[in-house]
């Protein structure tokens, strides 16, 4: 479902250890991540477990036709994986395809290995590794779907 500013801030406040790692690597100095996840996720899409958020995401246009996917889980969030996947590649990617979005990317850790298999199944495939991605010299890995 929709995702509020209240749910938004829920996960961004018990994001996973992995997920608060890979924000540290990219955000700015000052910025406190949970507070910015929480404003950026509001009105995208949340996944809940018995009512509670357990994840939230949205896609970010960077370039006409090309989206950026962004997510943000609680250590919750693998009893809802499946049923956010099926939601995910049915619903959003189904319709931002309808609507000419031709490139859904996403990058990650490079050792985030449960990441990566989750994109996998949300259809994305793994491009490149971008060396030396995050402030402190942390590898991350690009995944994309193409139309």
């Amino acid at each position: 479902g929709k995702a509020s500013a209240s749910d938004a801030r829920f996960v961004a406040d018990n994001m996973t250890t992995r997920h608060r790692a890979e924000w540290a690597a990219v955000l700015p100095d000052g910025v406190d991540a949970a507070e910015m996840l929480g404003a950026l996720y509001a009105n995208g899409v949340c996944a809940r477990i018995g009512g509670e958020p357990v994840a939230v995401g949205d896609v970010f246009s960077v370039r006409p036709n090309v989206v950026t996917l962004g997510l943000v889980t609680t250590d919750a969030f693998p009893a809802a994986a499946l049923a956010f996947t099926k939601f995910l590649r049915t619903g959003l990617f189904a319709r931002l395809a309808a609507e000419g979005t031709h490139r859904i990317e996403c990058s990650t850790l490079a050792d985030f290995e449960a990441a990566h298999r989750w994109m996998s199944l949300l259809g994305l495939s793994e491009e490149a590794r971008l060396r030396k991605y995050g402030r402190n010299g942390e590898d991350f890995k690009q995944f994309a779907w193409v139309a």
